[in-house]
This record gives C-alpha cells, structure tokens and sequence, in this order.
C-alpha cells in the first residue's frame, strides 16, 4: 500500500426533489489526491457516468450536469476502468465523507464488476470520533475546521477537493499536537 498518495471519493447519484431512494445510480466519481508528504491536493477529476435511467429536473439543478452531459458521458464501467488505469485506487487508501463506499459496492455489484476503492474508509466517521457528531455534513465539518468550502456543493470533484483540504486540515492538527 502506498503512502505517498490518498485518495478522496465523492459520488454523485440520480436523485429526485421527493424522498425516493430506489435505483439510484450513481452519475459522477469526482477525485481528489492528496499528496501525503506536502500535505497539498493534486490531481483531481470528476469522471461523468451515463444513467441508464431516469435524470429528473432537481438532480439537473443540484448537481449541475445537465442531461445532455450525462448522456454524452461514458458509463459506469467505463470511467472505472479508467479511474483504475489512472489512479491505481488498489494500491492506496481511499476515503470518503459518508457511505459512498456502500453505494459503490452495490453499484459494482449491479453492474458486475469489483469495486476498486475496496479500502476506502469514511471520513466523517473519523471526524465525528474527533470533533463530535458523526453524522454532520461535509459544509459544516469544513466551518467547524475554519475552512471556507470551494467550487459547488453536489459536484463530485468540488466536494472531493473540500474532504481532501479537510483531512488535510485534520492532519495539520494532529501533527501539531505531537
């Protein structure tokens, strides 16, 4: 296991301005590496995947893709191969803020293939260990840390760099205190 590089996750799923939850797919893998010897964030991308099913209208205004965007994208296989070609997640430790590692094992699964991020762990968990209240979102645990969030909340890549800069901002702690 690598442990020059992290990498953070952030995914995107179809989602509706009502309280459905079923057949969410996810639409976008947004990428955040954290180069552990500068403590800075590096590459980063958001890897676009094509719904089979439906785009509604508040998934459009929440995540900012519209469905021209996501129709044109590859699918889900797809962006997993390249993310694996490009980031190599099997050989580093991932992490998320929240349970994207059980959506992603559920949409591996759906779509038959091993989910590379297989030691991903969830950073709010951490954080709640640390700072209280595991369950506080990602907005608020960055306010709670003095960082001003970047980007669009609900695009993968944005919310992937504001985990990066904030498990950034828990190291510096922590490294402070030694």
């Amino acid at each position: 296991m690598r442990k020059d590089k992290i990498l953070i996750v952030d995914l995107e799923m179809t989602c509706w301005d009502d309280d459905r939850v079923f057949d969410q797919e996810i639409i976008e893998i947004g990428i955040a590496e954290i180069d552990t010897k500068t403590l800075t964030v590096g590459r980063q991308d958001s890897f676009l995947c094509r719904p089979r099913g439906e785009i509604s209208d508040y998934c459009v205004s929440l995540t900012g893709h519209s469905r021209e965007q996501l129709l044109r994208s590859p699918w889900f296989e797809q962006q997993i191969n390249t993310i694996i070609k490009r980031y190599g997640p099997a050989s580093k430790m991932s992490y998320a803020w929240g349970n994207d590692k059980s959506i992603l094992n559920i949409e591996c699964h759906r779509r038959n293939i091993r989910n590379p991020f297989y030691n991903m762990d969830n950073l709010a968990f951490f954080f709640g260990l640390i700072w209280g209240d595991p369950k506080r979102g990602l907005m608020n645990a960055l306010a709670d840390l003095g960082l001003t969030p970047i980007g669009r909340h609900h695009c993968g890549v944005d919310d992937a760099v504001n985990t990066a800069r904030l498990m950034i901002e828990m190291i510096k702690k922590f490294q402070s205190v030694r």
